[in-house]
């Protein structure tokens, strides 16, 4: 599924890319916040990652919506806050807070790690990317 977004909208970055983005705002779309970017599944559009933002392994999207619009199955626990996606049979857990995750039973260290806010899991974009490409 793909939508139409104003840019920063889907993304929310960690306070040390914040002037990083808006750097790359001020460089690539002469300073305009207004305007569309093009997003699939929630996650920016691949011609909008290769435009040279530094860091976009740090940022973070909304698991729940990317990975359910993929066609994931997801599990939230409780008690070890942490999350469970299954596709196309493999597995992907995120624990909030912690600086790796585990795919198909395989550590993979994180840029940042993942967040509650508002009740949504926000993981880093890239390992949820790599993910859901399999």
């Amino acid at each position: 599924m793909s939508n139409f977004q104003h840019p920063g909208d889907e993304m929310i970055l960690p306070e040390p890319l914040k002037s990083e983005v808006e750097n790359y705002i001020k460089r690539d779309f002469d300073n305009k916040k207004a305007g569309m970017v093009g997003y699939i599944g929630g996650l920016p559009t691949v011609g909008a990652q290769d435009r040279g933002l530094p860091g976009l392994g740090n940022v973070l999207v909304q698991l729940r919506r990317a990975a359910e619009e993929a066609g994931a199955d997801i599990r939230w626990n409780e008690a070890a806050r942490e999350v469970i996606i299954e596709y196309r049979g493999h597995r992907l857990q995120f624990r909030v807070g912690e600086m790796a995750a585990w795919m198909d039973g395989r550590q993979v260290d994180l840029p940042h790690p993942p967040e509650l806010r508002d009740g949504r899991m926000m993981v880093p974009q890239r390992i949820l990317e790599q993910f859901l490409a399999r």
